[in-house]
């Protein structure tokens, strides 16, 4: 291989490194902070007994005609009454203060979510989200908390969410057919921490979602999206889940699952950093992996893999509890790509932790990965797994690998890929087998 071709890899992914300087970790303050009214001015009580449904909605109505902030004061407000949703959308923002709480119960209607943001022919929503203490209420059977419609220039800061055993916590979605019309732009997801009740895979958790649903034949439905410091706790589900997005940085979040993934399909100029990420428990999914770029059946006509990234300075850990082999960083039908200076701890006697890059071959789809560079990565009890055919040349380079003397194969090569993958400086220590080992 020549050395052009390194180089051309390198300089894509510098060329995206340099877009995403853009990107700010600081929360804004809302623009439309000065003109604010207090949820008291409309007769909430915030006892936790009497339901406020009714005045959040008033307030937020009479807010979004000129744009200007609800301020929530501290106590315990009840949000059950039996309409579907609570509706938020313009130029409107919701800032609690001191850890003001809502308790969220579905009250007599168990709708799909409970706080719906421009949906339908609403405007679009650009405001704050922040300071709010989300929590759990009686009967509450939804499916989904937070819905994302359409939105440009929008935080979620410095929230908290207890609970909520059944739902995906926040969930930017274009729905019901509305995948061309809809979008999320310059969206900033911070400092929030969720945490989760589920006990068993078989709650379709989720906690940060930004995704398109549908065969939109737009492009990228969703752009400059950043979600950084949060801490997310027991999802049954993917923690984080991005779906065709581009211009993301997902930096810095804390995960504890107890399934699920930093799942990102479909997208392109994206970077995944400086996360630390478990399981607690994955024995239900064979292939489960920790952090994962693919292709997404569901997203029609804009699947197309992964393009453009960059998956750098993440701590994965791997429990005792999962199945043999785990996929710790999994790339599947993706191109143009740096992952680097990971560090993988999988010191089980039954847990062996790989960064795998492969095709997709699923539902007639055979998408070949390529153009990668694996590089810096420290793993214990785990390997490189390259399963072919890549569509154009992949590094692997400068890796520690310590198989923990119980991993067999240190670089793991099927054949048909052989002469497409350039290896240098590896070190690998303690395996059972080979150190490069090509089918």
């Amino acid at each position: 291989m020549k050395l052009t071709r390194r180089a051309f890899l390198l300089s894509g992914i510098l060329s995206i490194a340099s877009q995403h300087k853009a990107f700010s970790i600081e929360i804004p303050i809302p623009e439309q902070y000065h003109n604010a009214v207090s949820i008291r001015t409309y007769g909430a009580i915030g006892d936790g007994i009497n339901d406020d449904t009714t005045a959040f909605q008033r307030a937020l109505d009479d807010l979004r005609v000129l744009g200007g902030t609800l301020i929530v004061p501290e106590g315990n407000y009840l949000l059950s009454a039996s309409n579907s949703a609570l509706y938020i959308d313009g130029k409107v923002s919701l800032i609690g203060l001191n850890g003001a709480r809502l308790i969220i119960s579905n009250g007599e209607t168990k709708g799909r979510n409970r706080i719906s943001i421009a949906v339908g022919t609403r405007a679009t929503w650009q405001g704050h989200l922040e300071g709010l203490h989300f929590t759990q209420g009686k009967e509450y059977n939804s499916s989904l908390l937070i819905n994302i419609f359409n939105a440009s220039d929008y935080c979620i800061a410095n929230n908290n969410f207890d609970g909520f055993s059944k739902s995906t916590i926040i969930k930017g979605i274009n729905d019901n057919g509305w995948a061309s019309r809809f979008f999320r732009y310059d969206g900033k997801y911070i400092r929030n921490t969720i945490k989760c009740t589920s006990n068993d895979r078989k709650s379709p958790q989720e906690g940060i979602s930004v995704s398109a649903s549908g065969s939109s034949n737009q492009g990228y439905l969703a752009e400059k999206i950043l979600i950084a410091n949060n801490k997310i706790f027991g999802c049954a589900d993917d923690p984080i889940a991005l779906h065709g997005v581009r211009d993301a940085l997902v930096l810095s979040n804390e995960i504890h699952s107890l399934d699920g993934r930093i799942l990102i399909s479909d997208s392109e100029k994206f970077f995944v950093r400086d996360n630390t990420c478990s399981h607690e428990s994955s024995f239900d999914t064979y292939s489960a992996a920790l952090i994962h770029c693919t292709w997404e059946s569901s997203l029609g006509t804009i699947a197309r893999g992964c393009n453009n990234f960059s998956i750098q300075n993440n701590r994965l850990f791997l429990s005792r509890k999962e199945r043999q082999d785990v996929q710790a960083i999994y790339i599947q039908g993706s191109t143009s790509g740096i992952v680097s200076e990971n560090t993988i701890y999988s010191n089980k006697s039954k847990t062996n932790g790989y960064i795998n890059i492969s095709p997709i071959k699923h539902l007639g789809i055979n998408r070949a990965s390529g153009n990668i560079e694996i590089k810096n990565n420290i793993i214990y009890g785990g390997g490189i797994i390259i399963a072919g055919p890549l569509k154009s040349p992949c590094i692997i380079s400068a890796n520690q690998l310590d198989g923990l003397n119980r991993i067999k194969h240190a670089i793991y090569i099927s054949a048909e890929d052989d002469n497409n993958i350039l290896l240098n400086s590896n070190s690998t220590l303690n395996h059972t087998g080979s150190a490069i080992y090509r089918k």
